[in-house]
């Protein structure tokens, strides 16, 4: 178990921020065939979301402040995992889970946090539940490759006691949601080797979402992908995915953002890369991609509510270098180029907003011989954009944010303590315009296992 310090803040003079997570894992191997495994959190607390800090109602990108806060918050989630090889050609794997957060929230008048009587302003107290489970069945054909059949249902269940104001200095008028959808799926998958250096998998899923309010929908996906060993060092891989993402639960029907007409989202993947050994132990990761994005489901940021987007197209690459040192020791270095565009007819913006078109990562670890693992992490972003809501648009400031971390281990491996510094340099800096992010901050905590 261990418990986290304050969460990551959107704005550094909002410090009424108060969060406790506690993890609990468990796996036991009941023999040669089969094993289990339980895992269990729940987190509590309260957090604020502070207004935007641009006052100057000149300002073209000046949005009117909303004083939200979360008063309080509580999440339970726990599953249970089974896996079964016996002697043979087949194996199952199977899982269930469940989640449920409990959640206040209300949007106030002014920064006193203490009076709602503006029009629109609410109080909401809801409850979420979603549980499921999900059986695997494989069969392995020995050369003539191995297949995958899965099948899954999940149940989402969403209620809230909402409360709005509809004049101003009128009362909170109470509402009542009780809402719920259902979830299945099933999946094929076949993977093959025509020879020894040659991988292909290839697979078709089919998907059920049934809603008691808005239309059910039933959707396809399917994949294709290969990977070719051309010699020890050096491994070639592409593949191509049609998949679809259902909107969840809340993006349909939260309180005060869903929208229960939401379609699901659709894409079109594409992939290939290399991955190169290039001297010694020093490897090379290089993937290019283009995702052709349908339906997107994002919230409007002039109405705060969950709307689809007609078609969005995310492309570039990413490279990373990754070597070991000093036996306990790694070194990486990342690069990303994403190119976005809005291809909705009619559409008013180029780039998609809040999506850094470069990304520059270096991460750095140790563990000495008495125990101290040390880790280092430096990351840069530049190149991003936002828009106004007439669609006037602007760029964020580039920024660099360091990291540090030690942990220590205290008893053969089952004790530990830690304590790190995010934002080291504390940088102001800005992931969404006019919401400053949280400035240095340390956290310390204790990790037990057994």
């Amino acid at each position: 178990f261990h418990g986290h310090g304050p969460g990551k803040r959107r704005h550094r003079a909002n410090s009424d921020d108060e969060r406790l997570s506690l993890f609990g894992n468990f796996g036991y191997e009941l023999n040669d065939e089969a094993e289990i495994g339980l895992t269990l959190q729940r987190s509590t607390g309260e957090y604020g979301a502070p207004p935007n800090t641009i006052s100057d109602i000149t300002n073209p990108f000046y949005k009117a402040p909303k004083y939200d806060r979360t008063e309080d918050f509580e999440t339970l989630s726990g599953q249970v995992s089974m896996s079964y090889n016996p002697k043979g050609i087949f194996g199952f794997r199977g899982w269930a889970f469940a989640n449920t957060q409990d959640q206040d929230t209300a949007r106030y008048d002014d920064a006193t946090y203490s009076i709602i009587k503006k029009k629109n302003n609410y109080t909401d107290s809801s409850e979420t539940s979603i549980k499921g489970a999900t059986l695997q069945t494989s069969m392995d054909l020995e050369s003539y490759g191995e297949t995958v059949l899965s099948l899954s249902g999940e149940k989402d269940e969403y209620t809230s006691d909402y409360k709005k104001v509809l004049v101003n200095n009128g009362p909170l008028v109470p509402y009542h949601y009780d809402r719920d959808l259902n979830i299945y799926s099933t999946a094929l998958e076949y993977r093959f080797q025509p020879f020894s250096k040659l991988d292909i998998v290839t697979g078709y899923s089919h998907h059920w979402q049934t809603k008691d309010v808005g239309t059910d929908v039933d959707k396809g996906s399917y994949m294709l992908g290969t990977s070719l060993k051309l010699t020890d060092r050096t491994t070639l891989r592409a593949s191509y995915a049609r998949k679809i993402r259902f909107p969840s639960i809340q993006q349909l029907y939260d309180a005060t953002s869903g929208s229960p007409n939401l379609k699901p989202e659709e894409s079109e993947n594409y992939e290939a890369g290399i991955s190169q050994r290039l001297f010694k132990d020093l490897d090379l990761n290089l993937t290019v991609f283009q995702n052709n994005v349908e339906q997107y489901i994002e919230k409007d940021d002039s109405t705060s509510i969950y709307e689809n987007n007609e078609e969005y197209e995310f492309k570039g690459f990413e490279v990373s270098l990754f070597k070991p040192f000093l036996e306990t020791g790694s070194v990486g270095l990342g690069y990303s180029l994403l190119h976005t565009k809005d291809k909705s007819p009619g559409t008013l913006k180029d780039e998609l907003q809040y999506r850094p078109e470069h990304k520059f990562t270096v991460d750095l670890s140790y563990t000495f011989g008495f125990g101290l693992s040390a880790h280092a992490d430096f990351m840069y972003i530049a190149d991003q954009y936002f828009y106004s809501d007439t669609f006037r648009k602007g760029k964020l400031n580039d920024y660099s944010i360091v990291n540090l971390k030690l942990e220590q281990n205290i008893y053969k491996d089952h004790f530990f303590i830690y304590l790190g510094v995010d934002n080291l340099l504390d940088e102001n800096y800005e992931e969404s315009y006019g919401l400053p992010q949280a400035g240095r901050t340390g956290y310390a905590g204790v990790r037990m296992t057994f």
